[in-house]
């Protein structure tokens, strides 16, 4: 029985963070535009903070993504 909630929990996370992963991917052309950059210009991708709220939707929280050039976004699920 706890083998089966632990698989689940994890199952939950993975699809939350593709999900999340989908997104902020789909997402780059605007946030690119948004933030006035050329398509290299947010730089990498080195952090990414979940659980900046409480989570809902099946695990699923706001998230704030920190690129290398110093840009943050708030990404809501």
């Amino acid at each position: 029985m706890l083998a089966r909630e632990l698989l689940d929990c994890l199952r939950r996370w993975i699809e939350t963070r593709l999900e999340f992963a989908e997104r902020l991917l789909t997402d780059l052309p605007e946030l690119r535009h948004r933030f006035g950059v050329s398509a290299g210009g947010l730089g990498d991708l080195v952090d990414v903070g979940f659980g900046a709220e409480d989570s809902h939707r099946g695990g699923r929280s706001v998230a704030v993504v920190t690129f290398s050039g110093g840009s943050t976004s708030v990404r809501g699920p």
